[in-house]
């Protein structure tokens, strides 16, 4: 189940070292920039492999699981109420479903989604207030298991270790992923000195905007993935919000001399 453009990344990355060989599907959350759009093109690539189905959110990708018999899932987190709730419903309905939960950035590695005694309370419910927490869950797929011992030790026997970084990912399947998310490198200059980039938060800081402007080299703005917003307004060069800046960063980085990004 993917909610975000670096997610797929990961789950392609998953499938291809765990999976290869098995039919897998892809459900595509409609939480970011033409994610729809990104299903599709899935479906067309992908589809020897891979069934892709597209949903506005993610209750119904989890009601579509239930009335499947699938063997295992992949989810982005199994941290709080809401997400412990559906992950025990899904068991109710299958004892032998295995869930997993896949990588997704930094929070994955982060001990302080709950503190005071909202965490204590969640304990002692048995809601997850880690990621890899929840009782439901079955293996964890990680980039970075040191990391994560360091701060969760006791579920070393929940780890899976991701061994293909994203970038070598990207690079070793550069053709189909710049179709997925629709991208070449015609959408950027080539041969020149410095670029910068300014990667936005869920929030725009327009005000930076305005300082950034100002700078020399070319001028490259990133929307967060789910911003619709076309900044045609400024003198900006924008970039795909539904495409991971993992996988832009690798035309920039075979164009520039310099690259200065700004978050």
């Amino acid at each position: 189940i993917v909610t975000k453009p670096l997610q797929l990344l990961v789950a392609l990355t998953i499938y291809r070292e765990y999976c290869k060989g098995h039919r897998a599907v892809f459900f595509i959350i409609d939480s970011f920039f033409e994610a729809n759009v990104v299903a599709d093109r899935i479906d067309k690539l992908m589809s020897k492999e891979i069934d892709c189905k597209f949903h506005k959110t993610k209750k119904y990708a989890y009601m579509d699981v239930v009335s499947h018999s699938y063997s295992q899932i992949f989810i982005d987190s199994d941290v709080g109420f809401q997400n412990c709730l559906w992950l025990k419903f899904l068991k109710i309905f299958n004892k032998s479903l295995k869930i997993n939960i896949f990588e997704e950035g930094k929070g994955t590695y982060s001990n302080d989604f709950y503190v005071g005694i909202k965490k204590k309370m969640f304990k002692l419910m048995r809601i997850g207030v880690l990621f890899g927490d929840c009782p439901a869950t079955s293996q964890i797929y990680l980039y970075n298991p040191s990391d994560y011992l360091k701060k969760i030790p006791y579920n070393k026997h929940k780890i899976v270790h991701i061994n293909t970084n994203i970038t070598e990912s990207i690079r070793s399947n550069f053709t189909d992923i710049a179709t997925i998310f629709g991208t070449s490198d015609n959408d950027f200059f080539k041969s020149k000195k410095q670029c910068r980039i300014y990667l936005t938060d869920w929030a725009v800081d327009y005000k930076f905007i305005d300082d950034f402007l100002n700078l020399s080299g070319d001028l490259f703005i990133k929307p967060h993935p789910h911003i619709t917003e076309n900044f045609s307004e400024f003198n900006l060069n924008v970039m795909k919000p539904g495409a991971p800046f993992e996988l832009l960063i690798v035309y920039f980085l075979d164009i520039y001399e310099r690259i200065d990004v700004y978050d």
